[in-house]
């Protein structure tokens, strides 16, 4: 659709910005994968990168849900938020790629960073595999939360969602600004809200950081969920202009 094509445009100029950003703040640029990790772990790029996300996620609800031309080619509510759902973790996959990609132009053209591969922290895999395993992460979170925002405005209204939305990018903020970041050093110190997991957070070990994200990602399936539940067996009948 020509929507998602202009959407790929806006991505590209708008993400450009925060990792542009991230990069001129950066006081140690030994190394590229510690510099990604750096940018991908910034809150103005992840606060970007979620609003992004949810307004595609948007875009393709406007495209699919309000479209009665569209509406009838399928059978039912469910398979069609399916093909929402297969776009969504294809943009936030695309936009992760594509930040990697740009960052490190930018770092090894321009900056001659090193790009030698190094055992991460006191973990027993390297860098380049944390780095994956990192994008993995924001892939499963961005999507969950963004497409569970999504049934959100289907249920609620435009005005509600839009609220949400902000409230909730606020709430990151604040929270990766006000509260100071320990590392955690035991299963009783895994934070069960999902702010904390939006900014860095530093564990003493591999397994207590898998175990933190696993325990993270079912507490957002179960949210997910139970709304998901709710949304496929209602009736879509939100006015997007009530946004206005």
């Amino acid at each position: 659709m020509k929507t998602n094509y202009k959407f790929c445009l806006i991505t590209f100029v708008v993400i450009l910005i925060p990792i542009l950003l991230s990069i001129f703040s950066l006081s140690n640029m030994n190394n590229l994968y510690d510099s990604l990790l750096i940018i991908l772990n910034n809150i103005w790029y992840i606060l970007v990168l979620f609003l992004l996300t949810n307004c595609y996620v948007y875009s393709l609800y406007k495209d699919y849900f309000v479209n009665k031309n569209i509406l009838q080619r399928y059978s039912s509510k469910k398979e069609l938020f399916h093909v929402i759902l297969s776009k969504t973790i294809k943009y936030v996959i695309s936009t992760l790629i594509l930040t990697v990609i740009l960052a490190s132009l930018i770092l090894i053209l321009i900056f001659k960073i090193d790009i030698s591969v190094f055992r991460y922290s006191n973990y027993p895999i390297n860098i380049v595999t944390y780095l994956l395993l990192f994008v993995l992460k924001d892939i499963i979170m961005f999507g969950l939360t963004s497409l569970t925002f999504i049934m959100l405005l289907d249920n609620f209204g435009g005005k509600t969602w839009i609220f949400l939305l902000f409230v909730f990018i606020l709430l990151v903020f604040l929270y990766n600004n006000i509260y100071e970041i320990n590392l955690i050093t035991s299963i009783k110190e895994i934070p069960l809200l999902i702010l904390p997991y939006y900014g860095t957070l530093y564990f003493k070990s591999f397994n207590l950081e898998i175990f933190s994200y696993l325990v993270q990602f079912l507490i957002l399936f179960a949210i997910y969920t139970i709304i998901y539940k709710k949304f496929i067996t209602s009736k879509s009948e939100v006015m997007l202009w009530n946004i206005n």
